[in-house]
Order: C-alpha cells, then structure tokens, then sequence
C-alpha cells in the first residue's frame, strides 16, 4: 500500500514538475503584484486540481466506453509529449497578437500552458488544430 503511494506521489511530482515550471511562472507573472500572482498560482491549482480529480473519476471508464486500451492510451500519450518536447526544443521565436488583457492572459496557468500555447498561436501546425 505504502509503496504504491510513494510511486503514485513519484509519478505525479515528475508529470508536474514544480521545480522546473518555476523560471515559466516568473516569466510569465513576474511584473505582477505579489497579490496578482498568489492569485494567479491558486486559480492554477485549483485548476489543475480540478481537472486532475475529474480524472480520477471518470478516466477509466471514458476509456472502457470507447474501448481503449490503457496500455495503448500511455503509448499515445508519451507519443503526444515526445511532439510537444520535440515541438519545444526546435520552435523558433513566437510573437503573439493576442491583445486581451495581461492578468486574462495569464488565466489557468501553468495547467496545459505548453499545449495551449502550441494550439493558440501557431495554427495549422498544432497537434490540436483550433482554428
């Protein structure tokens, strides 16, 4: 039981890699007021919390409705995070138009922040492609 949590908790701290979206954070609300990014930090959490318990929930059995195997789902998932790192390493330099406001900007971060910002600015070549 205990060695099970301990992977579990392993798992998570790896996938969310707190130490390494740090400099992402202050990059993104570094200018802000130490209130605007205690805020913006807490709306992250309590996004990605809840998304995260959502799919607890009902992960399993989404993937039984549709008949996806679990062992097929992790190789598209790694498969889906080798294109984004990939996507990452060679990128070249974005310039966004995005003129809403800062502090809307920022909204939900860092939960999805690396697939967002693939999908929003560079259309046509996202993995999920919204235009």
């Amino acid at each position: 039981m205990f060695e099970k949590l301990f992977h579990d908790l392993v798992t998570l701290f790896v996938v969310v890699n707190p130490i390494g979206v740090v400099p992402l954070f202050l990059a993104v609300a570094g200018r802000e007021s130490a209130a605007a990014r205690r805020r913006i930090a807490a709306q992250a959490i309590i996004i990605s919390a809840v998304i995260l318990l959502v799919f607890i929930a009902i992960g399993q059995l989404v993937l039984e409705a549709l008949g996806i195997d679990l062992a097929s789902f992790r190789i598209a998932g790694g498969l889906v995070l080798l294109v984004i790192a990939l996507r990452m390493v060679l990128a070249e330099t974005e310039t966004s138009s995005d003129t809403r406001s800062p502090s809307r900007q920022r909204r939900g971060f860092p939960a999805g922040y690396a697939i967002y910002r693939r999908t929003r600015f560079d259309h046509g070549s996202g993995i999920i492609d919204r235009q």
